[in-house]
């Protein structure tokens, strides 16, 4: 306060902490991040030494006297999760405070009371829907009954059918049949679509880890993890199936907070680094010969879309957006 020397308490690179609270005892921080792809984290960061330790996706947390913490899901949801402070441990299943489903109202804002007490805001009901949309911008309902909450949607490669999220869960949308199903029940994100229509990939998270899953499209088979070891956000398939591209979260000895690699599908290799730098590369995007490589990157301090030349990315690269831009699309 007297124009004392500043210290550096945490330092998570490409991760911007937007919420900072202490926890009790003084050792250690709750802390909220915001990504480029406009994603959520909550961390747990201990002290000394700053190494944070996420616990759950979502945009804010508190910490409540009873022994729990508290926390908005991405989705707009107020959750509860018994917390160890000492230990900085999720030690209990979480449980929804407010209301759930693709109409209910987002919770905006969190308070507690040293006694328990919650005092939250909820915003608006998320009415987005499913829409065809020429480039004149003309916008025709793919599904009158299928609004709000909805989330990474994904076209089949023959165009016939479409993967989406909605009320947490993964649906798939048969245009012909004009049906939607149940395909993941789990809260599941950033699907994508394998070339040959049969299978999609897509990434859940919870208080350990996130994890990579690939489930056939029809349902005919169980859900099974890709990559099990590494903590893996976000993927894309090569157009001829043979390789997979992933987002990491945090790789073993990288610097940044995620990293984009490249991997043979029907093979047991090591993952090769495409984009790996101290900065956030993201949202890795193929074009349809499959020689150009679209993503995100933060290194100018915001998101903003480059391409680069696939699979030699340090060969060239271009800047497409000049004012900041995500999720680039072919």
């Amino acid at each position: 306060l007297n124009g004392g020397k500043i210290d550096t308490l945490a330092n998570v690179p490409s991760l911007g902490f937007v919420r900072v609270a202490p926890l009790p005892g003084g050792r250690a921080l709750l802390a909220c991040t915001r990504e480029p792809s406009q994603g959520g984290a909550i961390f747990a960061i201990a002290l000394p030494g700053g190494v944070a330790h996420e616990l759950f996706r979502g945009t804010q947390a508190e910490y409540s006297e009873t022994g729990h913490l508290l926390y908005v899901t991405e989705a707009g949801v107020l959750m509860a999760a018994p917390f160890d402070p000492k230990r900085l441990a999720v030690t209990g299943p979480s449980v929804a405070l407010s209301e759930t489903g693709p109409t209910a109202p987002a919770v905006n804002g969190l308070g507690l009371s040293k006694d328990g007490a919650v005092l939250y805001g909820i915003g608006a009901s998320r009415e987005n829907e499913l829409a065809w949309v020429t480039r004149e911008g003309v916008a025709q309902s793919v599904d009158t009954a299928t609004h709000g909450g909805i989330g990474f949607p994904a076209l089949s490669p023959d165009g016939t059918r479409l993967a989406f999220t909605w009320d947490r869960s993964l649906w798939i949308r048969d245009f012909t049949r004009r049906t939607n199903f149940k395909l993941v029940t789990d809260f599941a994100n950033y699907v994508a679509w394998t070339s040959d229509g049969q299978s999609v990939s897509y990434y859940t998270a919870d208080s350990a880890r996130y994890r990579l899953w690939m489930k056939r499209a029809d349902g005919s088979a169980q859900a099974k993890p890709l990559f099990p070891d590494r903590g893996i956000v976000e993927s894309a398939w090569t157009h001829d199936g043979k390789s997979l591209l992933f987002r990491t979260t945090a790789s073993p000895g990288a610097v940044g907070a995620g990293d984009i690699y490249v991997v043979r599908a029907s093979a047991d290799t090591t993952p090769t680094p495409l984009l790996n730098s101290k900065y956030t590369e993201a949202e890795p995007a193929l074009s349809p010969d499959g020689r150009w490589l679209a993503y995100i990157s933060d290194e100018s301090g915001r998101p903003e879309v480059y391409v680069v030349p696939f699979p030699n990315a340090g060969a060239a690269r271009w800047n497409v957006s000049t004012r900041g831009g995500t999720e680039p699309q072919w």
